[in-house]
């Protein structure tokens, strides 16, 4: 039990609720959330609507024992009340640049609705946020960083669809929105911000054509793991996903390893194969290292930001409800994950399983007929994709391979 991936992401949970209430404890009246979640940042002054914005989702996700707590609770309802003050001072035109972001920058106003959509009390900045997400949409049905963009991207627009998909208001722009990323995919050339966007369309979009977005996902992913073999030093591991306006840059920082768990998480069943196998035990086994106690920093290394610790937190809660069968039946379960994902991102095992079922085939086929020399031939051919099967699948578990 102390071994299985929902005990394991459920320990990793709680360290990370450690982590919010002594942040929530120790920050200072009137300070809001800022912008990092380490003791250096709880000090801070600076905050954002990113920090708030985040947190209070995170906080309305938890169960009553952390929401219930006095500091969480009270940091909460100040971010919650900070919220609606600048998106109604936005809406009046204010002077006060923080204000004026929230109504142009999209991002930030997405981590505010993020804030707000579950609270009833705060139904009119929520239909103001609508309102201007709605008609920031570019023709082609994208957003770019600003309200003003002249094109938009996948990334920023992957984003809303994640944050406003269950807006009924935006119902068509949302549908508009998938129909753009599902087009915009062939531009996509690292393959995490490929694995972001077809995440979001596998989660976001109706279940017609679900079983093609699962096939990229897993064909993405096996690009990515087998880039990472043959190529490491081009391997693309973005950490923040950048965006500028004319003043200054800013970033969202959604940590690679998040996004390809996610990924995993979405191919898998109810069992979590995909996460249990050789890729998933690495990427979910350095993720529990990083919140093996309360953490101050991502699984990237990088301090912990509100938005990363929402995200991560997300990627997680699935996987504490995971099924995993024990005794025998467990063992055979964890070893056709390994199969399962040895024959999904493993290294040539498809071609080398093809040739080595041509062989055997033609060897059945030749002793049937006869011909020595024919039989000799196949043989050795035989033996010969047997050693590279046997090789790819080795390298695949050296290369991906972890432990539970």
């Amino acid at each position: 039990m102390a071994n299985s991936v929902a005990y394991q992401a459920t320990t990793a949970v709680q360290n990370l609720q450690t982590m919010l209430r002594s942040y929530a404890a120790g920050r200072l009246p009137n300070r809001f959330v800022g912008q990092f979640l380490d003791d250096e940042g709880r000090k801070g002054c600076q905050y954002g609507v990113y920090g708030m914005g985040a947190w209070v989702a995170l906080m309305e996700d938890q169960g009553n024992e952390i929401r219930n707590d006095p500091a969480v609770r009270t940091l909460s309802t100040d971010c919650k009340q900070e919220l609606r003050r600048l998106i109604n001072a936005a809406s009046k035109e204010s002077t006060e640049t923080r204000a004026r972001d929230i109504r142009s920058v999209i991002p930030k106003a997405c981590y505010a609705y993020l804030g707000l959509s579950r609270s009833i009390d705060c139904q009119s900045e929520i239909n103001l946020l609508l309102s201007w997400i709605g008609a920031a949409q570019q023709h082609d049905g994208s957003w770019g960083y600003l309200a003003t963009s002249s094109q938009g991207c996948p990334e920023v627009t992957a984003l809303v669809v994640r944050n406003f998909s269950s807006a009924r208001t935006l119902a068509d722009q949302i549908r508009d929105a998938i129909t753009y990323l599902r087009g915009a995919l062939a531009g996509i050339s690292n393959p995490y911000v490929k694995l972001y966007v077809l995440n979001t369309i596998a989660i976001h979009s109706n279940g017609s054509a679900l079983s093609e977005d699962l096939r990229k996902i897993k064909a993405t992913v096996a690009t990515l793991l087998n880039q990472a073999f043959f190529n490491p030093t081009q391997f693309p591991n973005p950490i923040n996903f950048d965006f500028n306006d004319a003043d200054r840059t800013r970033y969202i920082r959604l940590s690679t390893d998040v996004i390809l768990l996610e990924s995993l998480t979405v191919l898998s069943g109810t069992h979590k194969l995909y996460v249990r196998g050789h890729p998933g035990l690495r990427v979910f086994g350095h993720m529990l290292e990083t919140l093996s106690s309360p953490p101050t920093t991502d699984s990237s290394g990088h301090r912990m930001t509100p938005p990363s610790a929402y995200h991560l937190y997300r990627c997680l809660a699935p996987l504490t409800k995971t099924k995993q069968s024990s005794g025998l039946i467990g063992v055979f379960e964890r070893l056709w994950a390994f199969a399962v994902c040895s024959w999904a991102f493993g290294v040539n095992i498809g071609w080398n399983f093809l040739a080595l079922t041509i062989c055997l085939i033609g060897l059945i086929l030749a002793t049937t007929m006869g011909g020595q020399l024919l039989i000799g031939g196949l043989a050795g051919a035989l033996m010969k994709t047997t050693l590279d099967t046997v090789k790819s699948v080795y390298n695949s578990l050296r290369q991906f391979g972890g432990n539970e």
